[in-house]
C-alpha cells in the first residue's frame, strides 16, 4: 500500500489519493486461456526494485479429490464459466498445523513479471517441503526472485495418507499426491505460455520433501518431456526417508485405527473414504507413529512416497545407475546445520521430558553403536563404528556438534552428494554447493535458504540478510534462465561455480563470501571441524551426560520432521 502511495500526485485532496492509491494497489488483470476460460489476477511488486508482477492464484488443476476421490488419482479440472477469481489463494489441503484446510485444494500460483505471451520466459515450478504431511503454497512467494526474467509456478498436492496411503485394493493407491504433482506439471507444461513462460524451459523445484518430490519426478518415466532441469534444497530422492517400502502395513494401522478394522483391503478402502474429516486421518497417523517411536522403529509408513510400478518403477538409485539414463542440469543444495532441529527437537519433546540420565563415561564408548543402530548400519567388523567416533566425536565437548554433523550427513548432505555424482555420471551438469551463513547469527539450520529465496519467516531485513537474497536468486536464477549458476561475464563475488565431476568434485560454500572447495565431504563433519556450534553445548550442558539415552531415542523421534 505504501509503495503506492508514494507514487501518488499529492497535490490532490488526500480522499481522492486514497482512492486512487488502493484502486492502484488493487488493479486486476486478466488472461484468458483458451481450452479453460477466463482468469483475473492482480498486479503486485518486487521487493527490491517495485517492479510490476503478476499474481494468479488458486488456480484449480484438478477436479476436487473428494468423496469416492479420495485417495485415488486425481481428474483433470474442465472448463469453467465466466471468469475465474485469482486474486486469492486457494484453501490449503488439510494439515495438524492449521485450524483450517480443505480436501478441495488442488491449486496452484502463477507470478509472472511479463503477460506477453510471446515472451517465453523460463519457468520455475517449486514444490514446497512439510515432511509430506504439511505445507502450502503460500509459502513460496516471489517478491525476491522475480527481480529476475523468470515465471514462478508453486502447487499445493495432497498430504499426510490422504496423500500416500496405500492398500492392495482393485482400485490403485498410492502416491496420489506425486501424480497431483505431475497434474499441476502438465498443466504449467500446457497453459503457462498465456503468463508469458516457456513450456519448453522449465526447472522443477523443491525444498526438503517437495525437493524429495522433484528428484523422485526427476527419475519417473511419466515426466521425461514436461521438464528440463532440476533445482533441489535439502531433499533428495536417495534420502532414507523419500521412500516407504512397506507402505501397506502402516496404512492397515492408520485404517484400524480410525475404525476401519474388518475385511478385505477393498473394504478398509471404502470405510476409510467415508470417514468424515481428513484430519482423523492425519491424527491417525501420527498415533501411530508415536507408537512406533515407543518400541524404538523408524516408523513413517503410509504418508510418504512408494515404488508403484508406474510414477515410480524401482529405486530411485537403479535408475540414476542405469547406463541408459539420460542426466540433465541439477542443482542441489543444503546447510551447514541441516541435523540442528533434529536435535533440539529430540532434546525438548523426548529427552527433557522423560529426564533421562545416564553416566557421561559410558556415551563416549556407546554413541557409535547407538547411531549405527537407528540408522540401520550393519557393521559387524566394528570399523564404521570406530569411524564415526573419530570424525564425529572425538572428545566429549563436541557431542552436539558431532550429533548435528552426523544426522544432517545421513539424512541430507549424503544423499545430496550421492545424487550429484550419479547425476554426473549420466552426463547431466550438475552444480552442488552449502549455504554455511545465515546473516540473523541462529545456526544455518534445515530450510535456512528459504527464508533468502522466498521470504519464509524473514523478518530482519538488514543489509546482511538483502544481500544474501540477491545472491541467492541471481544463482538460482540464472541456473533457470542458463542452465549454468554464473558465467564467466557473470560472476558472484568474483567465483565462476564450476560443476561437480569425479575427477574435480568442486563444490560451492556460500558464506559472507562466495568460495569454491573440493572434495564435499568434508561438510559431514564441518561443525567439529570449525567448532561453530560450541554455544549450543554451553546452552544445554546440564544435558551432555545424557546423550545416550537421547541417541536411543533418535529411531523413534526421526519421523517425517526433519522434511
Amino acid at each position: 500500500m505504501w509503495s503506492f502511495l508514494g507514487k501518488c500526485n499529492m497535490r490532490l485532496s488526500l480522499p481522492v489519493v486514497l482512492l486512487l492509491c488502493v484502486l492502484a494497489a488493487a488493479q486486476n488483470v486478466q488472461v484468458r486461456i483458451p481450452s479453460l476460460g477466463y482468469l483475473e489476477g492482480v498486479q503486485g511488486e518486487t521487493y527490491f526494485t517495485n517492479r510490476t508482477i503478476y499474481k494468479f492464484l488458486g488456480i484449480p488443476y484438478a477436479e476436487p479429490p473428494v468423496g469416492d476421490n479420495r485417495f485415488m488419482r486425481p481428474k483433470k479440472k474442465g472448463p469453467w464459466e465466466g471468469v475465474q477469481n485469482a486474486s486469492n489463494h486457494g484453501e490449503v489441503c488439510p494439515q495438524l498445523v492449521v485450524s483450517h484446510g480443505s480436501e478441495d485444494c488442488l491449486f496452484l500460483d502463477v507470478y509472472s513479471p511479463q503477460m506477453n505471451s510471446s515472451s517465453k520466459l523460463p519457468v520455475l515450478f517449486f514444490i514446497h517441503g512439510g515432511s509430506f504431511i504439511e505445507g502450502t503454497s503460500r509459502n513460496v512467494k516471489p517478491d525476491f526472485l522475480l527481480e529476475h526474467d523468470v515465471v514462478l509456478v508453486a502447487p499445493q498436492y495432497r498430504l499426510g495418507p490422504v496423500g500416500f496411503l496405500t492398500l492392495n485394493t482393485t482400485n490403485k493407491t498410492g502416491n496420489a499426491a506425486l501424480y497431483d504433482v505431475l497434474m499441476a506439471l502438465q498443466w504449467v507444461h500446457d497453459h503457462i505460455n498465456h503468463f508469458g513462460g516457456d513450456p519448453d524451459k522449465i526447472t522443477i523445484a523443491g525444498n526438503s520433501a517437495g525437493a524429495a518430490i522433484a528428484s523422485l519426478l526427476y527419475v519417473s518415466p511419466l515426466t521425461q518431456d514436461v521438464f528440463n532441469q532440476v533445482m533441489l534444497f535439502s531433499g533428495s530422492a536417495l534420502s532414507i526417508w523419500a521412500i516407504d517400502l512397506d507402505p501397506v502395513t502402516s496404512s492397515r494401522a492408520i485404517a484400524y485405527e480410525v475404525g476401519c478394522q474388518n475385511g478385505t483391503d477393498d473394504d478398509l478402502l471404502l470405510c476409510l473414504k467415508e470417514v468424515e474429516n481428513a484430519l482423523d486421518l492425519t491424527k491417525a497417523y501420527k498415533k501411530i507413529l508415536a507408537m512406533y517411536r515407543k518400541k524404538g522403529v523408524t516408523g513413517m509408513g503410509g504418508s510418504i512416497p512408494v515404488i508403484d510400478n508406474e510414477i515410480l518403477t524401482e529405486l530411485p538409485e537403479l535408475t540414476l545407475s542405469n547406463a541408459n539414463f539420460k542426466g540433465r542440469p541439477m542443482l542441489a543444495m543444503v546447510t551447514r546445520d541441516e541435523g540442528l532441529f533434529l536435535v533440539d527437537s529430540i532434546i525438548t519433546e523426548y529427552f527433557e521430558s522423560n529426564n533421562l540420565t545416564v553416566d557421561s563415561v559410558e556415551i563416549k564408548h556407546v554413541i557409535a553403536d547407538a547411531l549405527m543402530s537407528f540408522t540401520g548400519i550393519k557393521d559387524p567388523t566394528y570399523t564404521v563404528a570406530s569411524a564415526i567416533s573419530e570424525i564425529y566425536f572425538p572428545e566429549e565437548s563436541t557431542m552436539y556438534a558431532g550429533l548435528v554433523d552426523f544426522l544432517g550427513a545421513v539424512y541430507f548432505k549424503g544423499p545430496a552428494l550421492k545424487l550429484a555424482k550419479l547425476n554426473s555420471l549420466r552426463n547431466g551438469k550438475t552444480f552442488i554447493g552449502t549455504l554455511n551463513y545465515n546473516p540473523d547469527g541462529e545456526g544455518v539450520d534445515h530450510m535456512t535458504e528459504q527464508k533468502y529465496l522466498f521470504l519464509r519467516g524473514l523478518t530482519n531485513f538488514t543489509d546482511s540478510n538483502l544481500d544474501l537474497a540477491k545472491k541467492l536468486t541471481k544463482l538460482c536464477a540464472n541456473f533457470i534462465v542458463k542452465g549454468v549458476p554464473t558465467e564467466e561475464a557473470d560472476k558472484v563475488d568474483g567465483v565462476l561455480w564450476s560443476p561437480y565431476s569425479r575427477s574435480e568434485e568442486t563444490y560451492l560454500v556460500i558464506d559472507k563470501t562466495l568460495s569454491l572447495k573440493q572434495g564435499f565431504e568434508q561438510e559431514f563433519a564441518v561443525n567439529n571441524q570449525k567448532k561453530e556450534t560450541e554455544h549450543n553445548i554451553s546452552a544445554r550442558s546440564h544435558l551432555a551426560h545424557n546423550l545416550l539415552y537421547l541417541l536411543l531415542a533418535l529411531t523413534a523421534f526421526l519421523y517425517i520432521q526433519y522434511v
